[in-house]
């Protein structure tokens, strides 16, 4: 943060190496995905180095961003901090069926302000999958307990995570347990 504003938007101007290299080229989602590996697989490739290891979620995140709000670099930021902010509510509403209230908050007190989530907030797409990856946890638990529709749209977010980085393959002796 030594830098101020300029600071929180670098990670998302540096094209050659994160994903919002991609931006400038997409003429459209579908042809995106239609070529997405041959995109990331050519080794000429000059920009967003970084998405030759994952899925395309996170580039069409910031891609229907742009889209749909007309985001560039700092409004991209600012959604990334609403939306690990927002990751709260999710995981209070996975854990609340494990733990007791007073101890969930006070949990929750811890998360909200650790560093790594403070800091990576605006900077890094992780944000992203970390609220994804919990609305799918949350909403998979008490939909399989109260709901079909909840489960449906768990499901549906872990599809979502899924598309954006493999490392939600890990979870999956969680959902097993589940």
């Amino acid at each position: 943060m030594r830098s101020g504003w300029g600071s929180i938007t670098d990670s998302l101007t540096r094209d050659r190496w994160e994903y919002s290299g991609h931006l400038p080229y997409i003429k459209d989602a579908k042809s995106f995905l239609h070529d997405y590996v041959s995109i990331v697989s050519d080794p000429h490739l000059s920009y967003a180095e970084h998405s030759k290891t994952h899925p395309p979620g996170y580039t069409l995140f910031l891609y229907g961003l742009q889209q749909i709000f007309g985001f560039e670099y700092p409004g991209m930021a600012v959604v990334l901090v609403l939306v690990a902010g927002l990751s709260v509510f999710p995981i209070y509403l996975f854990w609340r069926e494990f733990i007791d209230r007073d101890s969930l908050r006070l949990s929750l007190q811890m998360f909200i302000f650790s560093p790594g989530l403070v800091l990576m907030s605006a900077t890094s797409l992780e944000t992203f999958f970390l609220f994804i990856t919990w609305v799918s946890l949350a909403f998979c638990l008490i939909g399989w307990k109260r709901s079909r529709v909840l489960s449906g749209l768990g499901g549906l977010a872990a599809a979502i995570a899924l598309f954006s980085n493999f490392l939600f393959l890990l979870l999956a002796p969680l959902f097993a347990y589940i």
